[in-house]
């Protein structure tokens, strides 16, 4: 070959490759900016909640960054990007912005695992998801999660089928860089362990993925035992085990909540977010208050479609990969695994289960349900299907954007009223959590939870005697009451003892004033 048709063969592939990019970004382009208008969209219109208002004060307290085990990594950027602004919307751009990056790794994902057209259908349904779009409104670690998740699955897929050290460097720190980012993602090795294992074709790879995973979890035990404050929690939990359950027993709560209580709904319900978020259906906070299966029935119609539409996609995707097997297997995985070990975890040791803390499987879902649709021969059907699934995103979306039942709690109004309403004399008292009210509220008076009222040893009359003795007006404020009074005995109580005299209501605020006039 003359250096001149040497010359020829690398320019054609130059422009080639800038042909393929060109290609993938007019795809990509139009998908990212719908995912850009949805999450921005309205992104300062509600008021901050609990654990977004836990957000703020993380960045703000003395301790270190580096020493929260509880997603690190996003602290520290969110301390950096507070500097542009602490509104509601300057906060939340941060996880907007990280989901916009996500949308872009699972197009790129889509592309290695399986193929051109179920990357691109996949992409669309993950930039319109309900689900990641409520997180990229949160100032919360979520859709780093799924930036990380992604980087490493990316890179193992990468690893598994070239094997070249780069390679094996970037998939080591990216799987570093997601545990920092949310403890959960330490299930992702365990995806990828059952991968190699169950994989005929790629089980010779498992001795240096196991080498790989020692160096990195060593690196990340190191720092969780001597860098966090997990372990002195944990030990001081086992020391005082004793002690706090034979306090309980002396001295039972006078509530009947049962927060923390796993039930087997949720895993039905974890695939009923992931595919149409929190807005559509049952809202969170009656599904909270009332857990029964009455609470269901009045949405019984709709979520029998989303059963048959999503479940049914879901099927056939699996059924769609069948020939290949390998990224059917690790989709599966990816899915299945998370869930029920988080489930499973949460159940063993009585501790919350929340939807949010299997975020890392939205990916691999979206893919599947976008394998299902894509499956079908029929060009007509294939548009029916991703319309039917898109328009279940954009009527969830609509709620989420307009019906305040499906809010997050407005503690920004109720705060403002009770500065416009509160006078000297009276006493505010806060029943469930006290989420971001102190946050807003700048007003004179204390906000005292009713967990700081009294002893819980005594009785709930006597407790409320106590607050009420030196007041001329009581102001009740429930937010979120089911985390310790499910029953709602507090209110109860005073409506029995004193006249109210005035309510309002604001989305998962409610505001009672009780005139203590004798």
């Amino acid at each position: 070959m003359t250096p001149t048709d040497s010359l020829w063969v690398a320019k054609s592939r130059e422009l080639s490759h800038v042909s393929s990019w060109r290609w993938h970004l007019r795809f990509l382009l139009p998908i990212l900016a719908v995912y850009l208008v949805l999450s921005l969209y309205g992104i300062g219109r509600q008021s901050l909640w609990e654990d977004e208002f836990r957000s703020v004060q993380r960045i703000a307290a003395s301790r270190p960054i580096w020493q929260d085990g509880h997603g690190f990594l996003y602290f520290a950027l969110l301390r950096l990007w507070a500097r542009l602004g602490t509104s509601e919307a300057v906060l939340r751009t941060l996880s907007a912005l990280l989901g916009g990056v996500a949308v872009c790794l699972i197009y790129t994902l889509g592309h290695v695992l399986l193929q051109p057209r179920l990357a691109v259908v996949g992409t669309v349904l993950f930039a319109t998801s309900p689900y990641l779009i409520w997180y990229a409104q949160e100032v919360r670690y979520i859709t780093l999660v799924l930036v990380t998740t992604l980087l490493t699955m990316h890179s193992f897929c990468r690893v598994i089928r070239s094997g070249l050290l780069p390679w094996w460097l970037v998939y080591g720190g990216s799987c570093l860089l997601a545990f920092f980012s949310f403890l959960s993602t330490l299930l992702l090795p365990v995806v990828q362990g059952c991968y190699l294992l169950g994989s005929s074709s790629r089980r010779s790879l498992l001795r240096k993925w196991v080498g790989c995973q020692l160096i990195v979890l060593l690196l990340f035990a190191g720092w969780f035992v001597s860098g966090t404050h997990y372990l002195k929690a944990f030990v001081e939990a086992r020391s005082n085990s004793g002690k706090s359950s034979a306090h309980y027993k002396a001295f039972p709560l006078p509530f009947s909540g049962d927060f923390n209580n796993v039930r087997p709904g949720m895993l039905p319900y974890t695939f009923f977010a992931l595919s149409a978020g929190f807005s559509l259906g049952p809202p969170p906070r009656e599904l909270y208050a009332n857990r029964s299966l009455g609470q269901l029935l009045p949405y019984a119609p709709m979520l029998s479609i989303l059963v048959v539409l999503y479940g049914g996609l879901l099927l056939s995707g699996l059924m769609a990969l069948r020939r290949q097997r390998d990224s059917r297997l690790l989709l599966a995985l990816w899915v299945g695994v998370p869930i029920l070990c988080t489930f499973g975890i949460a159940k063993t040791l009585d501790i919350f289960y929340d939807v949010r803390y299997v975020a890392m499987v939205l990916p691999a879902y979206l893919l599947l349900v976008g394998a299902g649709i894509v499956g079908f021969r029929s060009r007509a059907v294939q548009i029916i299907l991703l319309c039917a699934v898109l328009a279940v995103h954009f009527l969830a979306l609509r709620n989420y954007y307009s019906e305040p039942r499906y809010a997050r709690e407005d503690t920004r109004s109720a705060a403002q009223f009770l500065e416009s309403a509160a006078r000297s004399g009276d006493a505010i008292l806060v029943v469930g959590t006290l989420s971001s009210l102190p946050y807003y509220y700048k007003g004179s008076l204390p906000l005292r939870s009713f967990n700081s009222v009294g002893d819980d040893a005594q009785p709930l009359t006597e407790r409320l005697k106590e607050f009420t003795a030196n007041c001329d007006r009581v102001w009740l404020v429930e937010i979120r009451p089911w985390q310790m009074d499910r029953a709602g005995k507090v209110k109860a109580a005073l409506d029995g003892t004193l006249a109210q005299v005035l309510s309002q209501s604001f989305p998962g605020v409610e505001l009672y004033a009780y005139s203590n006039s004798q």
